[in-house]
């Protein structure tokens, strides 16, 4: 498996939103989820659909 570090802002809804925040700063997870163009931004957004523990 192949690792990547990157850095973009990301966004998560509702209940899994919540079990986000309960998670430690720094820990290491597996993130699912896809990319969209921000309104009227230049960036991308990372929407989390689901994520685990590696």
């Amino acid at each position: 498996m192949r690792q990547v570090k990157v850095a973009l802002k990301a966004v998560a809804l509702g209940a899994l939103a919540e079990r986000l925040q309960r998670q430690a700063l720094g820990s290491p997870w597996r993130f699912d989820g896809f990319l969209a163009s921000a309104r009227g931004g230049r960036q991308p957004v990372f929407h989390i659909q689901d994520f685990q523990p590696l």
